[in-house]
Parts: C-alpha cells; sequence; structure tokens
C-alpha cells in the first residue's frame, strides 16, 4: 500500500498532540494525520507541569498551549506547610483542542472512530484503510498482565465563588484532609480571583473512586476554606494508571 501520510496518530489526546506539534515545528514538510472518535482533540482536562519539568527551549515551544502561569505554588501537611517558589503552568484541554484544530485543520479527524491499527496502516470503522510510514497508538491505557499498576483517581470541578477566593498561587497538595481508603490529598488551581478549580484526588490500588463521594468531598473542602461556591462551571474526571512494577519486555 502506497503510505497517504508520512505520520498517522490515532487518538489526539495529550500525548499525539505533543509529538504532532513538536514534529511539525522540527519536520514542516512532514504529512501527518491525527484521529479520534472523540468531538474534541484533547477531552475535557486540565494538565499542569512545574517550570523545572522543562528545559527553556521546550517551554518556548510549548508557550501556545499555556493558559496560566503562577509563580509559586503552596503544599500542606498535617505537620509541615511550604511555599515553594518556583514555577506552576497550567494547560487546558481547550486551548490545546483550539491550536491542535488551527495548526492541523483538514488533517484532525476527530468523530472518527477506529477499527485496526497496524504498524503502517490504519482501517476506520467505516473501512477506509489509511498507509502511513509509521502509525502511532495513543489512544490510552489497556490493561496488562504484565504489568502491577495502581491509580491516580479524581474528580476535579471549576466553580464561579460569589465572593474572592483570597489564593495568589496553586496548592497543588493538602494533604490534611481525611485520608478515606488510600493516599488523599486536595488539589486547588485559583484561575481568576472568583474562579478555582477543585479537584479531590486519591491514590488507591483499583479505579473505585466514588464520584458522589468525591463531589462532597469537594463542597465540603470548599465550606472548610471559607469558599463560597456559586455556580460549576465544568467538571472532569479521571483514573490514571502509575505502573508499580512489571516485565517491561513483555
Amino acid at each position: 500500500m502506497q503510505p497517504h501520510y508520512d505520520l498517522i496518530l490515532v487518538g489526539a489526546g495529550l500525548a499525539n498532540g505533543l509529538i504532532a506539534l513538536r514534529l511539525q515545528q522540527q519536520q514542516p514538510d512532514m504529512r501527518i494525520l491525527l484521529i479520534d472518535a472523540a468531538p474534541q482533540a484533547g477531552g475535557n482536562h486540565t494538565w499542569s507541569f512545574h517550570h523545572d519539568d522543562l528545559t527553556e527551549s521546550q517551554h518556548r515551544w510549548i508557550a501556545p498551549l499555556v493558559v496560566h502561569h503562577w509563580p509559586d505554588y503552596q503544599v500542606r501537611f498535617p505537620t509541615r506547610r511550604r511555599k515553594l517558589n518556583s514555577g506552576y503552568f497550567c494547560i487546558t484541554s481547550q486551548r490545546f483542542a483550539e491550536v491542535l484544530q488551527r495548526q492541523f485543520g483538514p488533517h484532525l479527524w476527530m468523530d472518527t472512530a477506529v477499527a485496526e491499527v497496524n504498524a503502517e496502516s490504519v482501517r476506520l470503522k467505516k473501512g477506509q484503510v489509511i498507509g502511513a510510514r509509521a502509525v502511532i497508538d495513543g489512544r490510552g491505557y489497556a490493561a496488562n498482565s504484565a504489568l502491577s499498576v495502581g491509580f491516580q483517581a479524581f474528580i476535579g470541578q471549576e466553580w464561579r465563588l460569589s465572593q474572592p477566593h483570597g489564593l495568589s498561587s496553586p496548592i497543588i497538595m493538602d494533604a490534611t484532609v481525611d485520608q478515606q481508603n488510600g493516599y488523599r490529598f486536595v488539589y486547588s488551581l485559583p484561575l481568576s480571583p472568583t474562579r478555582l478549580l477543585i479537584e479531590d484526588t486519591h491514590y488507591i490500588d483499583n479505579a473505585t473512586l466514588d464520584p458522589e463521594r468525591a463531589r462532597q468531598n469537594i463542597c465540603d473542602y470548599a465550606a472548610q476554606q471559607g469558599w463560597q461556591l456559586q455556580t460549576l462551571l465544568r467538571e472532569e474526571q479521571g483514573a490514571l494508571p502509575i505502573t508499580l512494577s512489571g516485565n517491561a519486555d513483555a
């Protein structure tokens, strides 16, 4: 089969989107196609990172994706509290989708289901086969007996408050809360003086977080902080696998 593309990326999530954007910057003549079954690239997520996670050149090329930036952040534990003077950055899936759409346009196929992925071709559920010099399957974690994993399970809610919250920087880990069934902390991002992302996060053995309990945890935590919740703007949730051990060759 004659390849239509140099690279097909199946799944338009964070990893594949970053691959596509960087390759386009470094190899502008490269023929790249992204395919995803969802209506919007990146799904419904908030991604954050520390300044020292990236080099200065990496910060420059990823800058169009960054929506929020703070010069410091806080952590809270039962007997310790610290403010760390290190930059913290936030990417939203909405901005991510906008950038991918602008950069790839007709080569970003959303609402497109894939039936089969091979090393040099992809077959769509509607029957079309597209060839490529290489294919990357980035559709996410699939359980595998060769890996032992735990999960970072969470629900995050973006709220508009009736009064300013008073935070000048994120609280990326408040572990002073009741631990419940694992290691639990609350994560808070101040998006404006009256807008907050509050995330109830649990490190647990199985992806069994009770959504209603997590939502109540968020409301209780906000009340404890004196934050007056007014309007729920958005909710995101996930269960991220964390590799504990495994057989990499398998």
